[in-house]
Parts: structure tokens; sequence; C-alpha cells
């Protein structure tokens, strides 16, 4: 966000967000215009396979989720997107 801004104003923000789903936060992301468009783009992707992941794979499923390789490609995933955010805010 802006570097001007404080922490605590930051804190917050970040407070009154903690609630959002995935999508609401992303969707606040375009809005706000918070991240370049390559990395919004890819949150967008990461969206779309996380939505079908849960609504498809894993609902009536979780035992098959937890046991299996879906949650680590899941979770490796979702770390390489969290590291390139970190990137692209610290830039």
């Amino acid at each position: 966000m802006n570097p001007d801004e404080t922490k605590e104003r930051a804190d917050e923000f970040l407070l009154q967000k903690q609630r959002y789903t995935l999508g609401q936060a992303i969707k606040l992301a375009v809005t706000e215009k918070l991240y370049s468009p390559s990395i919004q783009s890819e949150l967008d992707a990461f969206l779309e396979l996380r939505n079908w992941l849960v609504h498809n794979v894993i609902c009536g499923n979780e035992e098959d989720f937890n046991a299996g390789v879906i949650k680590m490609n899941c979770l490796i995933k979702s770390t390489l997107l969290g590291t390139k955010l970190q990137l692209s805010i610290v830039r």
C-alpha cells in the first residue's frame, strides 16, 4: 500500500478486511489497483484454480484431499504465489 502510511493505519485497515473471502480481497485489490497487471493476473488464475479445487474436488472428498498429492500441490502453488506477491510489494 502507500509507503507514507503508518503501521497503525495499516493494522487498522487489515483488521477491517480480515473477514474478506479470497474473492472479495482480490476484487478489492482490483478496485484499489494494488498490484501490477501481471501479479493481478496470477491472483485471478489462482482464485479460479482455488474455486474449482474447493467446489469440485474437495467437497465430499475431504479425506482423499488430506491424504493425497492434491494438498501438497495446492500448498506449493499458494506458497509460490505468496512469495511473488511479497516480492512485488517490496519493490
